[in-house]
Protein backbone atom coordinates (compact mmCIF):
# COMPACT_ATOMS: atom_id res chain seq x y z
CA UNK A 1 0.00 0.00 0.00
CA UNK A 2 1.35 3.10 -0.90
CA UNK A 3 2.17 6.09 2.11
CA UNK A 4 -1.04 8.29 3.48
CA UNK A 5 1.37 10.43 4.69
CA UNK A 6 4.82 11.94 3.91
CA UNK A 7 7.63 9.51 4.78
CA UNK A 8 11.20 9.84 5.63
CA UNK A 9 13.13 7.69 3.37
CA UNK A 10 16.16 7.87 1.17
CA UNK A 11 15.33 9.08 -2.02
CA UNK A 12 15.52 6.89 -5.04
CA UNK A 13 19.36 6.88 -6.60
CA UNK A 14 17.49 5.75 -10.11
CA UNK A 15 17.91 9.59 -11.67
CA UNK A 16 21.55 8.82 -10.77
CA UNK A 17 22.11 5.84 -12.29
CA UNK A 18 19.86 7.28 -15.74
CA UNK A 19 21.19 9.58 -18.07
CA UNK A 20 18.13 11.61 -18.79
CA UNK A 21 14.67 10.19 -18.57
CA UNK A 22 14.03 10.76 -22.54
CA UNK A 23 17.17 7.97 -23.02
CA UNK A 24 15.06 5.34 -21.79
CA UNK A 25 11.91 6.09 -24.61
CA UNK A 26 14.79 6.30 -27.15
CA UNK A 27 16.21 3.15 -25.94
CA UNK A 28 12.89 1.65 -25.50
CA UNK A 29 11.98 2.37 -29.21
CA UNK A 30 15.34 1.19 -30.70
CA UNK A 31 15.47 -1.68 -28.96
CA UNK A 32 12.05 -2.85 -30.07
CA UNK A 33 12.81 -2.25 -33.29
CA UNK A 34 16.50 -3.15 -33.25
CA UNK A 35 16.97 0.01 -35.72
CA UNK A 36 18.51 3.35 -34.71
CA UNK A 37 16.39 5.09 -37.98
CA UNK A 38 13.04 3.41 -37.27
CA UNK A 39 13.44 4.66 -33.68
CA UNK A 40 14.07 7.91 -34.91
CA UNK A 41 11.34 7.81 -37.71
CA UNK A 42 8.65 6.85 -34.93
CA UNK A 43 10.44 9.30 -31.75
CA UNK A 44 10.19 12.43 -35.21
CA UNK A 45 14.13 12.69 -34.17
CA UNK A 46 17.41 11.59 -36.79
CA UNK A 47 19.06 9.03 -36.43
CA UNK A 48 22.68 10.43 -35.32
CA UNK A 49 20.12 11.80 -32.39
CA UNK A 50 19.03 8.20 -31.48
CA UNK A 51 22.91 7.63 -32.21
CA UNK A 52 24.53 9.23 -29.42
CA UNK A 53 22.00 9.23 -26.95
CA UNK A 54 22.55 5.54 -26.59
CA UNK A 55 25.76 6.18 -26.67
CA UNK A 56 25.32 8.79 -23.57
CA UNK A 57 23.28 6.25 -22.14
CA UNK A 58 26.30 3.25 -22.59
CA UNK A 59 28.89 5.64 -21.64
CA UNK A 60 26.61 6.32 -18.28
CA UNK A 61 25.94 3.11 -17.75
CA UNK A 62 29.22 1.85 -18.02
CA UNK A 63 28.16 -0.57 -20.07
CA UNK A 64 27.25 -1.91 -24.05
CA UNK A 65 23.42 -1.99 -24.42
CA UNK A 66 23.70 -2.92 -28.07
CA UNK A 67 25.92 -5.43 -30.59
CA UNK A 68 27.01 -3.33 -33.62
CA UNK A 69 27.49 -5.89 -36.71
CA UNK A 70 27.51 -3.29 -39.24
CA UNK A 71 23.70 -1.70 -39.53
CA UNK A 72 22.90 -4.92 -37.79
CA UNK A 73 22.08 -4.43 -34.14
CA UNK A 74 21.45 -6.67 -31.32
CA UNK A 75 20.56 -6.73 -27.63
CA UNK A 76 23.68 -7.35 -25.91
CA UNK A 77 22.93 -9.70 -22.08
CA UNK A 78 23.09 -6.26 -20.50
CA UNK A 79 21.01 -4.85 -23.44
CA UNK A 80 18.20 -7.47 -22.48
CA UNK A 81 18.16 -6.69 -18.84
CA UNK A 82 17.57 -3.55 -19.36
CA UNK A 83 14.81 -3.90 -21.60
CA UNK A 84 12.91 -6.05 -19.86
CA UNK A 85 13.42 -3.59 -16.97
CA UNK A 86 12.12 -0.42 -18.98
CA UNK A 87 9.35 -2.48 -20.35
CA UNK A 88 8.11 -3.63 -17.01
CA UNK A 89 8.22 -0.03 -15.39
CA UNK A 90 6.54 1.91 -18.79
CA UNK A 91 3.53 -1.15 -18.01
CA UNK A 92 3.45 -0.34 -14.62
CA UNK A 93 3.07 3.04 -15.62
CA UNK A 94 0.89 2.99 -18.54
CA UNK A 95 -1.50 0.83 -15.93
CA UNK A 96 -1.82 3.17 -13.38
CA UNK A 97 -2.33 5.89 -15.63
CA UNK A 98 -5.21 3.77 -17.38
CA UNK A 99 -6.58 3.06 -13.68
CA UNK A 100 -6.38 7.11 -12.32
CA UNK A 101 -7.94 7.82 -16.26
CA UNK A 102 -10.67 5.18 -15.90
CA UNK A 103 -11.67 6.58 -12.71
CA UNK A 104 -12.11 9.99 -13.64
CA UNK A 105 -14.34 8.59 -16.26
CA UNK A 106 -16.46 7.05 -14.05
CA UNK A 107 -16.56 9.96 -11.76
CA UNK A 108 -17.48 12.19 -14.74
CA UNK A 109 -20.54 10.20 -15.70
CA UNK A 110 -23.75 9.88 -12.82
CA UNK A 111 -26.74 8.24 -13.28
CA UNK A 112 -30.13 9.13 -11.37
CA UNK A 113 -32.68 6.85 -10.37
CA UNK A 114 -35.46 9.30 -9.98
CA UNK A 115 -38.82 9.80 -12.01
CA UNK A 116 -39.78 11.50 -15.56
CA UNK A 117 -42.01 13.93 -13.65
CA UNK A 118 -39.03 15.07 -11.70
CA UNK A 119 -36.63 15.13 -14.61
CA UNK A 120 -38.94 16.79 -16.93
CA UNK A 121 -40.68 19.72 -14.49
CA UNK A 122 -37.82 20.36 -11.98
CA UNK A 123 -34.22 19.37 -13.39
CA UNK A 124 -34.65 20.26 -17.29
CA UNK A 125 -35.55 23.44 -16.40
CA UNK A 126 -32.02 24.01 -14.70
CA UNK A 127 -29.78 22.05 -16.72
CA UNK A 128 -27.76 25.20 -18.05
CA UNK A 129 -26.65 26.14 -14.60
CA UNK A 130 -25.52 22.43 -13.70
CA UNK A 131 -23.46 22.48 -17.32
CA UNK A 132 -22.56 25.47 -15.95
CA UNK A 133 -21.59 24.22 -12.67
CA UNK A 134 -20.34 20.83 -14.66
CA UNK A 135 -19.03 21.08 -17.22
CA UNK A 136 -17.68 17.79 -17.46
CA UNK A 137 -19.91 15.79 -15.91
CA UNK A 138 -22.60 13.74 -18.11
CA UNK A 139 -26.28 12.82 -16.62
CA UNK A 140 -27.72 9.41 -17.56
CA UNK A 141 -30.87 8.47 -15.81
CA UNK A 142 -33.25 5.32 -14.87
CA UNK A 143 -36.58 6.46 -15.08
CA UNK A 144 -39.77 5.26 -13.51
CA UNK A 145 -43.57 6.83 -14.96
CA UNK A 146 -44.67 5.33 -11.56
CA UNK A 147 -43.86 6.72 -7.92
CA UNK A 148 -40.29 5.82 -6.84
CA UNK A 149 -40.05 2.79 -5.48
CA UNK A 150 -36.74 0.20 -5.05
CA UNK A 151 -33.38 0.09 -4.81
CA UNK A 152 -31.79 2.34 -6.08
CA UNK A 153 -27.97 0.64 -7.24
CA UNK A 154 -26.29 0.04 -9.41
CA UNK A 155 -27.37 4.15 -10.22
CA UNK A 156 -25.19 7.02 -8.27
CA UNK A 157 -27.92 8.75 -6.89
CA UNK A 158 -31.98 8.44 -6.82
CA UNK A 159 -34.86 10.10 -4.98
CA UNK A 160 -37.23 8.22 -3.13
CA UNK A 161 -39.98 8.05 -0.64
CA UNK A 162 -38.61 7.90 2.78
CA UNK A 163 -40.51 4.76 3.20
CA UNK A 164 -38.76 3.52 0.83
CA UNK A 165 -35.41 3.81 1.81
CA UNK A 166 -33.08 0.83 2.28
CA UNK A 167 -30.97 0.50 5.31
CA UNK A 168 -27.50 0.26 2.85
CA UNK A 169 -28.35 3.50 1.52
CA UNK A 170 -26.72 6.95 2.46
CA UNK A 171 -29.89 9.41 2.51
CA UNK A 172 -30.13 13.15 2.53
CA UNK A 173 -33.63 15.21 3.14
CA UNK A 174 -34.55 16.38 -0.25
CA UNK A 175 -38.27 17.90 -0.75
CA UNK A 176 -40.70 17.26 2.41
CA UNK A 177 -44.15 15.42 0.73
CA UNK A 178 -45.98 18.84 -0.02
CA UNK A 179 -49.51 18.25 -2.08
CA UNK A 180 -51.16 21.16 -3.87
CA UNK A 181 -53.90 21.37 -6.39
CA UNK A 182 -52.65 22.92 -9.26
CA UNK A 183 -53.37 24.73 -12.35
CA UNK A 184 -52.75 26.99 -14.87
CA UNK A 185 -53.99 30.76 -14.20
CA UNK A 186 -55.74 30.70 -17.04
CA UNK A 187 -57.96 27.34 -16.34
CA UNK A 188 -59.04 29.10 -12.73
CA UNK A 189 -60.04 32.39 -14.74
CA UNK A 190 -62.33 29.90 -16.73
CA UNK A 191 -63.70 27.77 -13.78
CA UNK A 192 -62.91 29.43 -10.62
CA UNK A 193 -61.38 28.29 -7.44
CA UNK A 194 -62.01 24.64 -6.14
CA UNK A 195 -63.16 26.35 -2.55
CA UNK A 196 -65.36 28.72 -4.70
CA UNK A 197 -68.58 26.14 -4.81
CA UNK A 198 -71.02 28.71 -5.58
CA UNK A 199 -70.32 29.17 -9.14
CA UNK A 200 -71.37 25.51 -10.28
CA UNK A 201 -68.70 25.41 -12.76
CA UNK A 202 -67.48 22.12 -13.57
CA UNK A 203 -63.54 21.28 -12.70
CA UNK A 204 -61.36 18.40 -14.38
CA UNK A 205 -59.55 16.41 -11.22
CA UNK A 206 -56.73 14.39 -12.80
CA UNK A 207 -56.42 11.41 -10.94
CA UNK A 208 -53.48 8.69 -11.16
CA UNK A 209 -54.48 4.92 -11.71
CA UNK A 210 -52.14 3.80 -9.51
CA UNK A 211 -51.50 6.05 -7.00
CA UNK A 212 -50.67 4.03 -3.67
CA UNK A 213 -50.41 7.56 -1.47
CA UNK A 214 -51.97 10.84 -2.40
CA UNK A 215 -55.29 10.34 -4.43
CA UNK A 216 -58.22 13.12 -4.40
CA UNK A 217 -60.00 10.99 -2.10
CA UNK A 218 -57.03 10.96 0.61
CA UNK A 219 -56.18 14.79 -0.09
CA UNK A 220 -59.95 15.53 0.89
CA UNK A 221 -59.91 12.98 3.88
CA UNK A 222 -56.91 15.03 5.20
CA UNK A 223 -57.17 18.52 4.29
CA UNK A 224 -61.15 18.73 4.82
CA UNK A 225 -61.49 19.71 0.87
CA UNK A 226 -64.82 18.56 0.00
CA UNK A 227 -65.26 16.67 -3.33
CA UNK A 228 -68.85 17.72 -4.45
CA UNK A 229 -70.68 16.80 -7.78
CA UNK A 230 -68.98 19.49 -9.95
CA UNK A 231 -65.68 17.97 -8.80
CA UNK A 232 -65.24 15.32 -12.20
CA UNK A 233 -62.51 12.69 -11.59
CA UNK A 234 -60.65 11.81 -14.50
CA UNK A 235 -57.73 8.86 -14.48
CA UNK A 236 -54.80 9.39 -16.48
CA UNK A 237 -51.88 6.54 -17.34
CA UNK A 238 -49.16 8.55 -14.95
CA UNK A 239 -47.80 11.42 -12.77
CA UNK A 240 -46.11 13.50 -16.02
CA UNK A 241 -49.20 13.18 -18.55
CA UNK A 242 -51.43 14.31 -15.20
CA UNK A 243 -48.93 17.53 -15.32
CA UNK A 244 -48.97 17.97 -19.14
CA UNK A 245 -52.98 17.86 -19.00
CA UNK A 246 -52.98 20.43 -15.78
CA UNK A 247 -50.03 22.48 -17.98
CA UNK A 248 -52.27 22.40 -20.75
CA UNK A 249 -55.34 24.14 -19.24
CA UNK A 250 -57.09 20.70 -19.40
CA UNK A 251 -57.92 20.12 -15.50
CA UNK A 252 -56.51 19.94 -12.09
CA UNK A 253 -53.65 17.83 -10.76
CA UNK A 254 -52.30 17.07 -7.41
CA UNK A 255 -48.85 18.43 -7.53
CA UNK A 256 -45.45 17.05 -5.50
CA UNK A 257 -43.08 19.90 -4.45
CA UNK A 258 -40.14 17.96 -5.45
CA UNK A 259 -41.22 17.85 -9.35
CA UNK A 260 -43.78 21.43 -9.41
CA UNK A 261 -41.95 23.75 -7.08
CA UNK A 262 -40.47 25.39 -10.40
CA UNK A 263 -43.67 25.43 -12.23
CA UNK A 264 -44.98 26.83 -9.28
CA UNK A 265 -42.74 29.78 -8.48
CA UNK A 266 -42.65 30.97 -12.22
CA UNK A 267 -46.33 30.47 -12.69
CA UNK A 268 -46.79 28.01 -15.11
CA UNK A 269 -49.19 26.39 -12.30
CA UNK A 270 -50.86 28.03 -9.09
CA UNK A 271 -52.99 26.77 -6.35
CA UNK A 272 -56.23 25.80 -7.43
CA UNK A 273 -57.30 25.97 -3.50
CA UNK A 274 -56.18 27.23 0.03
CA UNK A 275 -55.97 23.44 0.80
CA UNK A 276 -52.49 22.04 0.17
CA UNK A 277 -51.45 18.62 2.38
CA UNK A 278 -48.37 17.99 4.21
CA UNK A 279 -47.70 14.38 5.16
CA UNK A 280 -45.21 14.64 7.21
CA UNK A 281 -43.19 12.52 5.42
CA UNK A 282 -40.32 13.71 2.89
CA UNK A 283 -38.44 12.79 -0.66
CA UNK A 284 -34.79 11.22 -0.25
CA UNK A 285 -32.08 11.90 -1.76
CA UNK A 286 -29.72 8.63 -1.71
CA UNK A 287 -26.28 7.36 -2.65
CA UNK A 288 -26.51 3.14 -3.27
CA UNK A 289 -24.01 2.32 -0.33
CA UNK A 290 -22.35 3.43 2.88
CA UNK A 291 -19.24 4.07 0.86
CA UNK A 292 -17.92 7.63 0.59
CA UNK A 293 -19.12 9.57 -2.51
CA UNK A 294 -16.20 10.46 -4.36
CA UNK A 295 -15.46 14.44 -4.82
CA UNK A 296 -17.24 14.94 -8.02
CA UNK A 297 -20.69 12.89 -7.01
CA UNK A 298 -20.79 15.03 -3.70
CA UNK A 299 -20.74 18.04 -4.93
CA UNK A 300 -23.72 16.72 -7.69
CA UNK A 301 -25.62 15.56 -4.46
CA UNK A 302 -25.02 18.85 -2.72
CA UNK A 303 -25.84 21.03 -5.98
CA UNK A 304 -29.10 19.34 -6.03
CA UNK A 305 -29.88 19.77 -2.12
CA UNK A 306 -28.94 23.72 -2.09
CA UNK A 307 -30.96 24.06 -5.68
CA UNK A 308 -34.30 22.48 -3.90
CA UNK A 309 -33.31 23.80 -0.78
CA UNK A 310 -33.56 27.54 -1.99
CA UNK A 311 -36.83 26.45 -4.07
CA UNK A 312 -38.36 25.52 -0.83
CA UNK A 313 -38.00 29.10 1.22
CA UNK A 314 -39.04 30.70 -1.85
CA UNK A 315 -42.02 28.55 -2.11
CA UNK A 316 -42.89 29.10 1.64
CA UNK A 317 -42.94 32.43 1.16
CA UNK A 318 -45.38 32.51 -1.98
CA UNK A 319 -47.63 30.20 -0.48
CA UNK A 320 -47.36 29.87 3.53
CA UNK A 321 -49.17 27.07 5.00
CA UNK A 322 -52.29 27.62 6.95
CA UNK A 323 -52.90 24.44 8.71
Amino acid sequence: MPPSKAVNKPPSKLRQKISSPKALFIFEAAARHLSFTTAAMELNVTPPAVSRMIAALEAHLKTELFARRGSRLSLTENGVLFYDGVVESFQSLERAINRFESKKSDDNQITLSVTTGFVTYWLMPRLNLFRKAFPDVILQYELTRKEPKGPISPCDLGARYDTEAQQEDQSWPFAPEWVFPLATPQYLQRHGSLDDTSSGREHILLGLADSTRTSWQVFADKTGFKLTRIHQITIVPDYSFAMQMALSGEGVALGFVSACATLMLNGSLVPASKKQLRTGHQFLLLAATKKPLSQTKSRVRQWLLSQMREELIQLEQKFPYDD
